[in-house]
């Protein structure tokens, strides 16, 4: 559903001259509705939005509780980022706990120092439970709402007349793949090969900012640097690789 966008090079509606536009991931693809088309909106329902300062804002409810959120189609990363200072301090049994950076989105910069992985989070948009994943953070310059969870249905955007309007269409089935924790991510952002963030499981081998400058004895360099990010964040579990820092 996901290349429904990526096949469009949609990177996001920020600054987008919104018209009509239909973004259809159960036949996976988007297009602009024509003025001379009437929009048949009988299988969608009208969801509570606004168009601000060149973004689009939507209003899912998660746990029950009503969030303000970006509708950011260029974070595939996360479903859910959302500010939330009590649930990272206090994490549920079954949340994932990490330390470090989770990255960069519409919404701004992300905390630097913890944030919870939640897998089996509560989605309700158009009056359908739907299951999700969240990343809460202690900090972050807007709530944000991902292509993991706008893929979860059907949209229908208009703002013909200055008048935004929006539609969703849930889909009666979704794919949920299962979640592996990594114990580490890594970043390539300065030039150098660096632990971004890191599981906090009791097994941290690794801290968060250090430098990996070889991996199996081979030292990182300009010409393989994207083999290895590629490499160590495909694989989970680094116990196979033998891993030097500075």
């Amino acid at each position: 559903r996901e290349e429904a966008l990526s096949a469009h090079n949609i990177i996001g509606f920020q600054g987008l001259n919104l018209v009509r536009y239909m973004i259809d991931f159960t036949d996976n693809q988007m297009y602009e509705i024509p003025d001379s088309l009437s929009i048949d909106t009988t299988e969608f329902i009208p969801i509570k939005c606004k168009y601000y300062r060149n973004v689009l804002w939507v209003y899912p409810r998660i746990n029950g509780m009503e969030y303000e959120c970006i509708f950011d189609t260029g974070n595939g990363a996360a479903a859910f980022l959302l500010q939330d200072e009590q649930r990272v301090d206090n994490p549920g049994e079954k949340d994932y706990v990490f330390e470090g950076s989770f990255g960069q989105a519409i919404g701004g910069h992300t905390d630097k120092r913890t944030f919870v992985y939640a897998n089996h989070e509560n989605l309700s948009l158009v009056g359908v439970d739907k299951d999700t994943e969240v990343l809460y953070v202690k900090s972050v310059s807007n709530n944000n709402m991902g292509l993991k969870a706008i893929s979860k249905y059907d949209w229908i955007i208009s703002s013909m007349g200055g008048n935004l309007k929006m539609y969703a269409r849930p889909h009666t089935t979704d794919v949920v793949k299962p979640f592996e924790a990594p114990a580490y991510r890594v970043s390539t952002a300065d030039g150098t090969l660096k632990i971004l963030n890191r599981l906090i499981d009791g097994n941290e081998k690794y801290k968060v900012g250090d430098q990996i400058i070889s991996v199996n004895g081979e030292k990182i360099t300009e010409e393989n640097i994207c083999h290895y990010y590629e490499l160590l964040t495909e694989n989970k579990d680094w116990s196979g690789f033998e891993i030097e820092v500075k």
